[in-house]
Formats: C-alpha cells, sequence, structure tokens
C-alpha cells in the first residue's frame, strides 16, 4: 500500500477513535444531566417535604435556596460540557469523511460494472448502510449539541447562616492590578463641563432613562407602530454591531454599544435621520477568555451619557468613553469579569462621575466586587468601595431622598445604598435570593 494510502487510513482510525470517544462522552454527560436535575434530585425533594412541615424555618428555606442554586450550576456546567464535546465531535466527523474520502482517491481504480467477487453485494450494501447510518447518527448528536444554548457555573450561594458582620468585615483584593489605589473617602466636584441637571430630565441619558424608572416625560406619543407597514416609523437603519444593551439619547444623537467576542464598539446615530455618524470599535486582547451565555453576549450593558461624552463597559472588562464626535477620550481594562451569565450591570452618571456596579465571582467571600467611581472627563478612578456580594446583573439606580441623594444597588443578599459621589456605605438590607437581575425602582 502506497505510504500516502496508508498514512489517509491511520487518519481514518484516528478521526474514528476520536469521535467515538466523544460520542460516548456525550451520552455519559446527557445521562449524568439528567441525574443532577431538580426533579430527579431526592435531596431536593426530601427537602421540600420538610419545608412543608415546618414551613417557618429559615434555615431550612436558606438550605433549600443554596440547594438549588448548586443544582442549577451543575446542570449548566454539564451542558457547557455537553457542547464542548459536540464541537469537537463535528470536527472529528468531518476529519473523518475527508481522511475517508482521500483514502478512496488514493485506492485503485475500479472497471466500470465490474463488482468484485470477493465480496458479496449484499454484504457490501450492509456495511455501507451501517457506515452511513452510524454517521448520521454521530452528525446528528454533534449538530444538537453544538446548536445547543451554552451554560456555565452558576454563582454559589454562600453557606447558609454566614453572619453578615463577616462577610462586611472582608476586604476583597483589587479588581485589576491595572487600577490605582482606592480613595473611597475623596471628595468629588462638578465637572467644568457637566451638562445642567435639568438637561438629563430631557433626555434619556442611561437605562431606563432619566430617574432609572423607564418613565418618560409628558408628550405626544404614538401608541401603536408597525415596523411592516410603516405606521408611525420614522425612519429604520442597519446596526453593524449587535447588542442586548439599550439606545440612550441626548439632543440629536442616539447612541449605542455592540460586539461579538472579537470586536466591540459604540455607535451614534442622527436623531432625525437615523444616519450612522459614527462608529467607533474597542478591541479586547487576543488571549482574553470571557466566558458569556448567548441570551446576553458580550455589549448587554447599556451605556450612559453625560451630554458630553458617551461611556460604554463590555463583559470582556474594556471600557471606553467618547466625545460626541467620536474622538476617544479614555479608555480602562478591568481584566476579565468573572459572571456565570456574563456582565450586564449599565452604568450610571452622577454629576461629573460615571459609577460601574462591577459585581462578579461566584461568591462574596471570593473578593472580586467593587463599586467604582470615575472621572468622566479623565478616565480617573476617584473611588472604589469593595462590595461584599458575588456576582449580578442588576443596575444601580440614583434615588433623591431628604438626607441626599443615594445609590442604590442589589445583589445577593443585599440591598445597599451608597453616596454616590463618594462611593461610602449609607446603610444596607438582608433579603435578596438567587440570581439577582432585577434594578431598583423607587417612587
Amino acid at each position: 500500500m502506497p505510504t500516502a494510502r496508508r498514512t489517509a487510513l491511520s487518519l481514518i482510525v484516528i478521526f474514528g477513535l476520536f469521535s467515538a470517544v466523544l460520542a460516548g462522552q456525550l451520552v455519559r454527560v446527557y445521562r449524568d444531566e439528567l441525574k443532577t436535575g431538580v426533579l430527579t434530585s431526592t435531596e431536593w425533594a426530601r427537602a421540600k417535604e420538610q419545608l412543608k412541615v415546618h414551613p417557618q424555618d429559615e434555615q431550612l428555606k436558606e438550605q433549600i435556596r443554596a440547594l438549588d442554586a448548586r443544582i442549577r450550576g451543575e446542570h449548566l456546567t454539564q451542558r457547557l460540557r455537553f457542547n464542548r464535546a459536540a464541537w469537537l465531535l463535528l470536527a472529528g466527523m468531518i476529519g473523518l469523511i475527508a481522511s475517508a474520502r482521500w483514502f478512496v482517491a488514493l485506492g485503485p481504480k475500479r472497471q466500470p460494472n465490474v463488482l468484485s467477487p470477493a465480496v458479496p453485494s449484499a454484504v457490501r450494501a450492509s456495511v455501507i448502510s451501517v457506515g452511513v447510518t452510524m454517521s448520521v447518527v454521530l452528525l446528528a448528536l454533534a449538530v444538537v449539541g453544538a446548536t445547543g444554548r451554552t451554560g456555565f457555573q452558576m454563582a454559589q450561594a454562600p453557606a447558609a447562616g454566614k453572619k453578615a458582620a463577616e462577610a462586611t468585615a472582608h476586604q476583597p483584593a483589587r479588581p485589576s492590578d491595572a487600577l490605582p489605589p482606592s480613595t473611597s473617602t475623596t471628595s468629588t466636584v462638578s465637572a467644568p463641563d457637566a451638562a445642567p441637571a435639568g438637561a438629563f430630565k430631557d433626555n434619556w441619558p442611561c437605562f431606563r432613562g432619566p430617574g432609572n424608572l423607564g418613565l418618560a416625560g409628558p408628550g405626544d406619543y404614538p401608541t401603536t407602530w408597525s415596523a411592516v407597514t410603516g405606521v408611525n416609523i420614522l425612519w429604520k437603519t442597519e446596526i453593524p454591531m449587535g447588542g442586548k444593551s439599550s439606545p440612550v439619547v441626548w439632543g440629536d444623537r442616539i447612541f449605542l454599544s455592540g460586539g461579538e467576542k472579537e470586536k466591540h464598539g459604540v455607535m451614534c446615530f442622527d436623531r432625525a435621520t437615523g444616519k450612522m455618524l459614527w462608529q467607533q470599535e474597542v478591541e479586547p486582547p487576543a488571549d482574553r477568555e470571557v466566558e458569556v451565555m448567548e441570551d446576553t453576549g458580550f455589549a448587554a450593558s447599556t451605556p450612559a451619557t453625560d451630554g458630553q461624552r458617551i461611556y460604554a463597559i463590555f463583559a470582556s472588562g474594556l471600557m471606553a468613553a467618547y466625545d460626541f464626535a467620536g474622538n476617544k477620550a479614555w479608555d480602562k481594562d478591568f481584566d476579565a469579569i468573572e459572571s456565570a451569565y456574563g456582565f450586564s450591570a449599565s452604568l450610571i452618571v452622577y454629576n461629573n462621575l460615571v459609577i460601574v456596579q462591577l459585581d462578579q465571582g461566584g461568591a462574596a467571600e471570593d473578593g472580586k466586587s467593587y463599586l467604582i467611581g470615575i472621572d468622566g472627563a479623565s478616565g480617573k478612578e476617584l473611588y472604589a468601595t469593595p462590595r461584599d456580594v458575588p456576582n449580578s446583573w442588576s443596575s444601580p439606580s440614583i434615588i433623591p431622598t431628604p438626607q441626599g441623594d443615594q445609590l442604590v444597588t442589589c445583589a445577593y443578599p443585599w440591598v445597599i445604598a451608597y453616596d454616590p459621589a463618594r462611593g461610602t456605605e449609607r446603610w444596607r438590607c438582608k433579603g435578596l435570593q438567587g440570581d439577582v437581575a432585577p434594578s431598583p425602582a423607587w417612587g
């Protein structure tokens, strides 16, 4: 047998064994996934039965919540393993088919209409049928697994009964060595170019608009519209980079963020015509590995504007500021953000500050979460207050009170209020559970 044909045969064997092992791995992962579900967990069933007998047992409730978080975390981890194995199986099957075609192409040429007497045609037909069937099954496993929704390790709930004082006393490390030392007690002054306070009410500067309530001021708004018929549609425009963030509006400008793993960006559109005025791209480091869920993506955080600059942050940990002409004012790198589903907290502006609720890590004890206040004009960090919470997907709100403005945040298990100018804690209340995504509202 020629050397090239022996090589092709060796590749067939290698890719065949590789695909068979991965197919077995997929089946095993699938069976393990069935065992870790809530509905099949005997531990979960026992805890629920105990809760029926002792409905006021708070410690038991905490145990059930922690168990629920652990089971769902195991489930999502199994899904990640399943998807990775499926993609590898798909690659193995492609290699197997390519090697088989190469092997056949290097073989002796057959004479037309001459059947080999050594192997009966019925046997050859059976072998071909089995081979085709197995290939179809393996390809189906690979395609179904590879196109399934990706899941990742969920945040682990802190152990039941943990004292709040213990978590509060814990002082975590900095989120990035590139950030300067914290100056959380440093007061701030309004920037010379800060927009008047009333201007924020007349625009839509951040997630859920002025006051973070999702309420627009009085006006003559259409109550019906149709993208199909064009009823009450002023314009349509193509968006070059998709994302889950919401648009923000200031004057005659609309700003939007978007992007994928390799490239993020900020876009500016004319409010009257929908014409794109500029687009600026942000490229994360090539070796930056950040896992996000498909439903979250890399641009889930809504940008914010102070009327002078537009600020955007991405799940890769990159943050950038641009003036209204599209010129970069500054950028920052918080390193890869460790978030089970992908970072999604939106930015908020207060006077001269742009504030980041940077919650990350699987548990509060990881010490990776911070509230960070950044000077909008220079990008200088003015404070970085440690937060004893795990990753969350909630965005902060600034709430006016008789005692002054308060920045209120939500993350398991705390609602915490801060002085937005200094980052110092004002008060906290325990009561949140699970994966916290809703943002605080007031009224």
